[in-house]
């Protein structure tokens, strides 16, 4: 015969367990099912906030790349237009001599 004592009742239901165990056959499968889902469920709104974010971040450095390359663009032909602005003033020069 075995006593109900605090130390070897199930937590869960209250059934009486072997020594060395927190919860009985029954419920430890219940909570690994619950568990389970509950950690699904975690994992696939973390992949999801992963996705969402990386595509934002993707979104976000891509206009930051295309607004540098326009940048650089305008630089160039600035660049350009100033080149050709100094060799016309220099030739001018050379041809007042």
């Amino acid at each position: 015969m075995q006593v109900k004592t605090a130390d070897n009742l199930c937590v869960i239901c209250g059934n009486v367990i072997p020594e060395g165990r927190q919860a009985c056959p029954n419920c430890e499968a219940q909570v690994d099912a619950s568990a389970n889902r509950i950690m699904s469920k975690v994992n696939d709104e973390v992949e999801q906030a992963f996705r969402q974010g990386y595509t934002t971040g993707f979104e976000e450095a891509m206009k930051t790349a295309c607004g540098l390359k326009q940048e650089n663009a305008r630089l160039q032909r600035e660049n350009d237009y100033l080149r050709s602005t100094i060799q016309r003033h220099s030739s001018e020069e050379v041809e007042y001599e």
